[in-house]
């Protein structure tokens, strides 16, 4: 807690998901910003890692995250949430995995590349990006993919956080039909 400066603010309202994402941005005014939703978790060390990856990477704008998703720790049905296309020829857990503009780009419109949880995003080229807002549904999946267009976009071999699938959310509902 003595490293870190966390803001937490909650609205008076529900004020939706673009809007919080919108909003937290203004909050601070840091490089690089990660959002977590207040059911995911950050796998310990990640944004450490994923800052020293950005030092070595110049021009990277996303680090972008594996992620386990899961109903609850250890749930049985868990699976891995990402792929990287070019994964089995350039696999290595020393080096990052350096994303082709066309090959995230292809990832992005197709599925879901990989998730905002554990991910950090280069906080000026975040707030230009402004085409992912004009979609109803995956947002994070759009933001992901616009972020492409404007820098370098890397990954890490490991998983970077752990995300809470629900029957509640709108992903927990298409998941399970």
């Amino acid at each position: 807690e003595d490293r870190l400066q966390i803001v937490y603010q909650r609205t008076d309202r529900n004020i939706g998901h673009l809007a919080n994402f919108e909003r937290s941005t203004t909050l601070t005014a840091t490089p690089y910003i990660s959002f977590l939703p207040h059911d995911d978790l950050v796998a310990p060390g990640q944004l450490g890692r994923a800052l020293a990856a950005i030092k070595n990477h110049p021009g990277t704008v996303l680090v972008a995250s594996l992620v386990l998703t899961q109903r609850f720790p250890g749930a049985p049905f868990t699976h891995l949430h990402g792929l990287f296309l070019r994964g089995a020829s350039k696999a290595s857990y020393s080096q990052v995995y350096e994303w082709d503009t066309a090959e995230w780009m292809a990832l992005g419109l197709v599925t879901t590349p990989l998730s905002i949880v554990g991910s950090l995003f280069h906080a000026e080229t975040f707030r230009r990006c402004e085409n992912w807002k004009r979609f109803p549904l995956w947002h994070d999946r759009l933001m992901m993919a616009e972020m492409g267009f404007h820098g370098g976009v890397i990954s890490l071999h490991w998983i970077g956080g752990y995300y809470r699938e629900s029957v509640n959310q709108l992903s927990g509902q298409l998941w399970q039909n």
